[in-house]
């Protein structure tokens, strides 16, 4: 009898030591298991996935620098950032060429002299089928080489100065450039000193035919008593209704002095 409890407790031990064992075993298991079930994609307390740090994401920050795309190019792979600003001249050639050749239609002409002129209004303006209700949709055909500054509309034509109709619009010239001047279209004209590119005076809310009288008035007096041609009519480019994305910045208002 006493055999038999002896052999009966042993066994009870043997028992009792081996499942402890298998426990430790499995208990070990699942955390091995949970480790790597956490490094995997294991969420935080925010319910939110962080597969290992390389998805994660912050809602925090939206905003982007240039855009990055992973793209084959050419038989190669690897990140590719893509521009898709527009491109524009350097500012300090700009400047450069502004201190050499000013804003004047015959910049590249040393001997060109000031001579007296005074504005005399067409009286008799067409009237014409095509419109531009908004200033922006004229400026928009406008291509970035006559954009003088970033700021007014400088259309060059080989034509002498006057009254002339191209395309069935009406336009007024003077000094080389060409100036709307429809007498029901709307043109906001800025007298611009050429010399440091600030604006003088304003005459917005006009048709154009009178927003250039006023201003090529007041231009020819003011060049008068400086005997130079320091200050010009141009009108204001408006920003109000969009971008100027098909604008080629490279063909700037120097584009043929490079």
């Amino acid at each position: 009898m006493k055999k038999t409890l002896a052999f009966l407790s042993l066994l009870l031990l043997f028992i009792t030591i081996v499942g402890e064992a298998q426990a430790q075993r499995r208990g070990g298991d699942d955390d091995e298991w949970r480790r790597r079930r956490g490094g995997e994609g294991r969420r935080d307390g925010g319910g939110q996935r962080d597969r290992g740090g390389e998805g994660r994401r912050d809602r925090g920050n939206n905003n982007r620098g240039p855009v990055i795309v992973d793209r084959d190019r050419d038989g190669r792979r690897g990140p590719v950032v893509v521009d898709r600003g527009p491109r524009r001249r350097n500012p300090d050639v700009r400047r450069d060429n502004h201190r050499r050749f000013g804003h004047l239609p015959d910049w590249r002409n040393p001997n060109r002299h000031y001579t007296r002129h005074t504005h005399r209004p067409e009286r008799n303006v067409v009237r014409h089928s095509r419109h531009y209700t908004r200033r922006y949709e004229y400026h928009r055909t406008v291509p970035y080489r006559f954009i003088y500054w970033d700021q007014w509309v400088r259309y060059r034509v080989n034509y002498n100065d006057g009254y002339f109709v191209f395309d069935g619009y009406p336009f007024f010239v003077y000094n080389g450039y060409r100036h709307r001047y429809s007498a029901y279209d709307i043109c906001d004209y800025d007298l611009v000193d050429g010399y440091n590119n600030s604006v003088e005076r304003t005459f917005y809310g006009y048709s154009c035919q009178q927003a250039y009288d006023y201003c090529a008035d007041l231009r020819d007096d003011l060049n008068w008593r400086r005997s130079d041609f320091r200050y010009f009519c141009s009108e204001r480019v408006d920003f109000t209704y969009g971008s100027y994305d098909h604008w080629n910045y490279e063909d700037d208002f120097y584009y043929d002095n490079y």
